[in-house]
């Protein structure tokens, strides 16, 4: 179900949003907006009723409070500001999958930098076919979409760029934070992933080359229950106390991420976030297991390749370059 409601109520939340932890004024919304004190109440309601967290002090006015975490696409496109003026953005309570709706979309030409979000999803995926929990109120699940006219071997840069965005977009909204990458698109934090991407590229069949991609993110930001075959999974904020949350916190993140890949898409054949992406690794220097179908290889990786490919040493010192596939820390004996 998207998230639209009524025109009123958006231009309300618009204002209080623009306003934030600043009371304004029934009488100043009514009149910013044209419609009677009773309309703006009622829009009011409509809104707590979503679950906005909105102050209403006599005499003073109305508060979004900064605990608000309400994903909302006003909220989204206050934090984008000008540059995504005219681009599509659409914010879902739940869908079957941000990703399945954005290549939807991008076959029929939409605007480089759309963006899907969901509070849920119902069908969420991950690499290799495996599905992503997605469920509601803890998480973001979002896709962008970029248009393209690239070598498809510049696809992967997609999803290495992402995970250095998502790892800046984690800092700079919790400063105490270190995030690390797992070749080749998962963010983990103190030791528990965080975050999965999934980058589709689809190519024109007339030139071989890479049309659009669709990048989707999920990123745990206080899920607290995980399936139990789910092992490594953590979340951002689970256990902070409320006021070391950063308000917005799940709008933040999107936009975040969306500041830094939309440009850079502009120019996919830039890759000189690669050395970071490197420095981030938790893998470098370490045992790992490497998973490919039935294969299975325990070695060390010893480098990441300028075009994203793993460098393994075997036991018995043969130096190997796989390009997919999975690696994983050696557990401890």
């Amino acid at each position: 179900m998207k998230r639209n409601g009524s025109r009123l109520k958006d231009r309300v939340l618009e204002l209080l949003e623009a306003n934030r932890s600043t009371p304004v004024s029934g009488e100043y919304l009514a009149g910013e907006l044209g419609v009677t004190r009773t309309a703006v109440w009622k829009a009011i309601a409509e809104l707590k009723e979503q679950g906005y967290r909105i102050n209403g002090q006599r005499r003073r006015g109305y508060i979004l409070e900064e605990s608000s975490d309400v994903l909302s696409e006003d909220a989204i496109r206050q934090m984008l500001g000008a540059e995504a003026e005219g681009i599509p953005v659409q914010v879902f309570d739940t869908i079957d999958s941000t990703n399945r709706l954005a290549k939807e979309l991008a076959a029929r030409g939409t605007a480089h930098g759309t963006l899907i979000v969901a509070d849920s999803q119902t069908s969420g995926r991950g690499r290799r076919g495996h599905t992503f929990y997605s469920p509601a109120g803890t998480g973001v699940y979002f896709t962008i979409v970029f248009r393209a006219d690239t070598d498809f071997s510049n696809g992967i840069y997609y999803t290495t760029k992402a995970a250095t965005a998502v790892s800046h977009a984690v800092e700079q909204v919790l400063p105490d934070c270190k995030a690390k990458i797992k070749w080749v698109n998962d963010i983990y934090v103190d030791d528990r992933k965080i975050c999965g991407i999934l980058s589709e590229a689809v190519t024109d069949m007339e030139t071989g080359r890479i049309a659009y991609v669709v990048c989707g993110i999920g990123i745990n930001v206080n899920t607290e229950a995980f399936p139990e075959d789910v092992t490594v999974a953590g979340s951002l904020i689970s256990g902070r106390n409320t006021d070391e949350i950063p308000y917005g916190i799940r709008n933040r993140l999107v936009a975040e991420v969306w500041k830094e890949m939309v440009p850079w898409a502009l120019d996919p054949e830039e890759h000189s976030f690669m050395k970071e992406y490197r420095e981030r690794s938790m893998l470098i220097g370490r045992k790992v297991v490497y998973t490919f179908g039935e294969e299975m290889l325990e070695a060390e990786a010893v480098d990441i390749t300028e075009d994203g490919a793993m460098v393994l040493k075997k036991p018995d010192g043969e130096i190997i370059t796989v390009t997919s596939g999975d690696c994983s820390v050696k557990p401890a004996k």
